[in-house]
């Protein structure tokens, strides 16, 4: 398993690319593949990381908004403190 620092910086470069509008669905899949889950990251302790890891897993079966993602990267990037109630809070205030 991956350490806690190079989970979140992979998860950070996908977001980010997420918000950008520069990555698609495939390459989302194959990251979530090849970058996280051969690490195991569902073993995870942190609830940022397994709920960011979730989201991505499924980008497809889940409407997932642009301010969530930005809410994942403030978190990421330590811009923020991850907790789901302001995550709720933010996505539906902004």
């Amino acid at each position: 398993m991956l350490d806690e620092k190079s989970f979140i910086a992979i998860l950070e470069d996908i977001v980010s690319k997420i918000i950008e509008g520069t990555i698609g669905i495939s390459e989302i899949k194959e990251r979530v593949q090849n970058d996280l889950e051969v690490h195991d990251i569902w073993e995870s302790n942190s609830l940022l990381i397994t709920d960011c890891y979730y989201a991505l897993k499924h980008i497809e079966e889940e409407n997932i908004s642009i301010k969530e993602w930005e809410y994942f990267v403030d978190c990421l990037k330590c811009i923020k403190k991850y907790n789901m109630e302001e995550k709720k809070q933010f996505i539906l205030n902004g």
